[in-house]
Protein backbone atom coordinates (compact mmCIF):
# COMPACT_ATOMS: atom_id res chain seq x y z
CA UNK A 1 0.00 0.00 0.00
CA UNK A 2 1.32 3.49 -0.61
CA UNK A 3 -0.97 5.07 2.18
CA UNK A 4 -3.96 6.40 0.25
CA UNK A 5 -7.68 5.20 0.61
CA UNK A 6 -10.03 3.16 -1.43
CA UNK A 7 -13.43 4.49 -0.28
CA UNK A 8 -15.10 4.59 3.10
CA UNK A 9 -17.00 2.19 5.90
CA UNK A 10 -19.67 4.13 8.22
CA UNK A 11 -20.34 3.53 11.78
CA UNK A 12 -22.60 1.39 12.44
CA UNK A 13 -24.30 2.39 16.09
CA UNK A 14 -23.56 5.28 18.78
CA UNK A 15 -22.89 8.80 19.05
CA UNK A 16 -20.95 8.94 15.48
CA UNK A 17 -23.28 6.56 13.88
CA UNK A 18 -23.40 7.32 9.94
CA UNK A 19 -20.25 9.16 9.78
CA UNK A 20 -17.94 8.09 7.81
CA UNK A 21 -13.91 6.23 8.18
CA UNK A 22 -11.54 6.31 5.25
CA UNK A 23 -10.37 3.13 4.28
CA UNK A 24 -6.65 1.91 2.85
CA UNK A 25 -6.14 1.47 -0.31
CA UNK A 26 -4.41 -1.92 -1.60
CA UNK A 27 -5.04 -5.49 -0.87
CA UNK A 28 -3.13 -5.80 2.59
CA UNK A 29 -6.03 -4.42 4.01
CA UNK A 30 -9.50 -6.54 4.28
CA UNK A 31 -12.06 -4.19 5.86
CA UNK A 32 -14.34 -5.99 8.42
CA UNK A 33 -17.84 -5.90 6.21
CA UNK A 34 -21.01 -3.69 7.30
CA UNK A 35 -23.06 -6.31 8.80
CA UNK A 36 -19.87 -8.11 10.78
CA UNK A 37 -18.95 -4.51 12.09
CA UNK A 38 -22.86 -3.60 13.74
CA UNK A 39 -22.96 -7.20 15.26
CA UNK A 40 -19.60 -6.79 16.68
CA UNK A 41 -21.30 -3.53 18.30
CA UNK A 42 -24.00 -5.42 19.46
CA UNK A 43 -22.21 -7.79 20.86
CA UNK A 44 -19.77 -5.67 22.68
CA UNK A 45 -22.28 -2.89 23.53
CA UNK A 46 -23.11 -3.80 27.20
CA UNK A 47 -19.41 -3.95 28.25
CA UNK A 48 -18.22 -1.00 26.67
CA UNK A 49 -19.30 2.12 29.13
CA UNK A 50 -16.53 3.23 30.18
CA UNK A 51 -13.99 0.26 29.01
CA UNK A 52 -10.29 0.62 27.34
CA UNK A 53 -10.90 -0.99 24.28
CA UNK A 54 -7.40 -2.83 22.71
CA UNK A 55 -7.51 -2.92 18.80
CA UNK A 56 -5.27 -4.97 17.14
CA UNK A 57 -4.92 -5.46 13.23
CA UNK A 58 -6.78 -1.88 13.64
CA UNK A 59 -6.63 -1.16 9.82
CA UNK A 60 -8.36 1.44 9.57
CA UNK A 61 -9.65 1.97 13.10
CA UNK A 62 -13.01 0.81 12.29
CA UNK A 63 -13.57 -1.76 15.10
CA UNK A 64 -12.12 0.18 18.10
CA UNK A 65 -13.95 3.77 16.48
CA UNK A 66 -16.92 1.75 16.39
CA UNK A 67 -16.55 0.62 20.37
CA UNK A 68 -15.54 4.39 21.38
CA UNK A 69 -18.73 5.61 19.34
CA UNK A 70 -20.65 3.22 21.79
CA UNK A 71 -19.73 4.16 25.05
CA UNK A 72 -16.11 2.79 25.44
CA UNK A 73 -13.22 5.91 26.80
CA UNK A 74 -10.57 4.81 25.28
CA UNK A 75 -8.42 3.24 22.81
CA UNK A 76 -5.46 1.98 21.73
CA UNK A 77 -5.02 0.76 18.17
CA UNK A 78 -2.23 -1.43 17.12
CA UNK A 79 -1.62 -1.41 13.18
CA UNK A 80 1.68 -2.66 11.89
CA UNK A 81 1.67 -1.14 8.22
CA UNK A 82 2.36 2.63 9.43
CA UNK A 83 0.52 4.76 7.03
CA UNK A 84 -2.22 2.55 7.58
CA UNK A 85 -1.79 3.46 10.98
CA UNK A 86 -1.55 6.99 10.27
CA UNK A 87 -5.12 6.59 8.72
CA UNK A 88 -6.54 5.39 12.21
CA UNK A 89 -4.94 8.95 13.28
CA UNK A 90 -6.87 11.08 11.09
CA UNK A 91 -9.77 8.64 11.52
CA UNK A 92 -9.86 9.48 15.21
CA UNK A 93 -9.24 13.21 14.89
CA UNK A 94 -12.08 13.46 11.80
CA UNK A 95 -14.33 12.06 14.89
CA UNK A 96 -13.46 14.53 17.13
CA UNK A 97 -11.72 11.49 19.50
CA UNK A 98 -7.80 12.42 19.36
CA UNK A 99 -7.59 13.07 22.88
CA UNK A 100 -9.00 9.28 23.90
CA UNK A 101 -6.62 7.49 20.79
CA UNK A 102 -3.32 6.37 20.99
CA UNK A 103 -1.96 4.09 17.44
CA UNK A 104 0.97 1.91 17.49
CA UNK A 105 2.60 1.73 14.58
CA UNK A 106 4.32 -2.11 15.20
CA UNK A 107 3.39 -5.69 15.09
CA UNK A 108 0.57 -6.64 17.61
CA UNK A 109 2.26 -9.41 19.09
CA UNK A 110 5.54 -7.93 19.45
CA UNK A 111 4.13 -5.04 20.95
CA UNK A 112 1.87 -6.73 23.70
CA UNK A 113 5.17 -8.42 24.61
CA UNK A 114 6.43 -4.63 25.66
CA UNK A 115 3.16 -3.45 27.21
CA UNK A 116 2.29 -2.89 30.61
CA UNK A 117 -1.61 -1.38 30.08
CA UNK A 118 -4.48 -3.44 30.65
CA UNK A 119 -7.76 -3.71 28.81
CA UNK A 120 -11.21 -4.00 29.45
CA UNK A 121 -12.17 -4.51 25.52
CA UNK A 122 -9.94 -6.51 23.03
CA UNK A 123 -11.07 -7.14 19.45
CA UNK A 124 -8.68 -8.82 16.94
CA UNK A 125 -9.04 -8.98 13.24
CA UNK A 126 -5.74 -10.51 11.28
CA UNK A 127 -5.76 -11.05 8.19
CA UNK A 128 -7.51 -14.60 7.60
CA UNK A 129 -4.21 -16.41 6.79
CA UNK A 130 -2.89 -15.26 10.02
CA UNK A 131 -1.23 -18.06 11.45
CA UNK A 132 0.30 -16.79 14.89
CA UNK A 133 -2.36 -17.28 17.40
CA UNK A 134 -0.73 -19.17 19.76
CA UNK A 135 2.00 -16.75 20.11
CA UNK A 136 -0.60 -13.25 20.55
CA UNK A 137 -3.13 -15.44 22.13
CA UNK A 138 -0.14 -16.30 25.24
CA UNK A 139 0.96 -12.25 25.00
CA UNK A 140 -2.68 -11.14 25.15
CA UNK A 141 -3.52 -12.79 28.76
CA UNK A 142 -1.59 -10.48 30.85
CA UNK A 143 -2.82 -7.37 29.26
CA UNK A 144 -6.37 -8.32 30.35
CA UNK A 145 -8.53 -7.08 33.18
CA UNK A 146 -10.71 -9.07 35.43
CA UNK A 147 -13.88 -10.47 33.35
CA UNK A 148 -12.10 -8.87 30.38
CA UNK A 149 -14.11 -9.12 26.92
CA UNK A 150 -12.04 -10.59 23.73
CA UNK A 151 -13.87 -11.03 20.29
CA UNK A 152 -11.30 -12.77 17.81
CA UNK A 153 -13.14 -12.30 14.21
CA UNK A 154 -11.52 -15.54 11.96
CA UNK A 155 -12.64 -17.72 9.23
CA UNK A 156 -15.84 -19.70 9.26
CA UNK A 157 -13.82 -22.64 8.55
CA UNK A 158 -10.85 -22.15 11.16
CA UNK A 159 -9.40 -24.54 13.12
CA UNK A 160 -10.48 -24.57 16.76
CA UNK A 161 -8.43 -22.44 19.39
CA UNK A 162 -6.79 -23.79 22.48
CA UNK A 163 -6.46 -20.38 24.82
CA UNK A 164 -5.44 -22.08 28.58
CA UNK A 165 -7.03 -20.08 31.46
CA UNK A 166 -9.73 -18.52 28.76
CA UNK A 167 -13.24 -19.81 28.05
CA UNK A 168 -15.18 -19.49 24.36
CA UNK A 169 -18.72 -17.72 25.69
CA UNK A 170 -19.57 -17.90 22.40
CA UNK A 171 -19.52 -17.80 18.60
CA UNK A 172 -21.28 -16.38 15.76
CA UNK A 173 -20.84 -17.22 12.27
CA UNK A 174 -22.15 -14.53 9.77
CA UNK A 175 -21.55 -16.37 6.26
CA UNK A 176 -17.35 -16.50 5.82
CA UNK A 177 -17.20 -15.25 9.05
CA UNK A 178 -16.61 -16.47 12.88
CA UNK A 179 -16.99 -14.29 16.00
CA UNK A 180 -16.13 -15.71 19.24
CA UNK A 181 -16.08 -13.97 22.67
CA UNK A 182 -13.27 -14.73 25.45
CA UNK A 183 -12.91 -14.43 28.64
CA UNK A 184 -10.25 -14.81 31.42
CA UNK A 185 -11.46 -17.88 34.01
CA UNK A 186 -12.70 -16.54 37.46
CA UNK A 187 -10.93 -17.63 40.00
CA UNK A 188 -14.12 -20.05 40.58
CA UNK A 189 -12.98 -22.81 38.26
CA UNK A 190 -16.79 -22.77 36.74
CA UNK A 191 -16.35 -22.92 32.72
CA UNK A 192 -19.79 -22.59 31.07
CA UNK A 193 -20.51 -24.29 27.69
CA UNK A 194 -19.51 -22.63 24.96
CA UNK A 195 -22.37 -21.42 23.36
CA UNK A 196 -22.81 -21.46 19.22
CA UNK A 197 -25.24 -18.99 17.14
CA UNK A 198 -25.97 -19.06 13.44
CA UNK A 199 -26.60 -15.97 11.39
Amino acid sequence: MAGGVRGVVRIAGGRWRGRALEVPAGEATRPTGARVREAIGSILAPVLAGARVLDLFAGSGALGLECLSRGARALLAVERHPPTAALVTRNAAALGAGAVVRVVAGDAAAWLGRDEGTYEVVVADPPYAYAGWEDLLGVLAPRLAPGATVLLERPADAADLAWPGHRLLKTYRYGGTRLERWSPVEDDGETPPAGTKGA
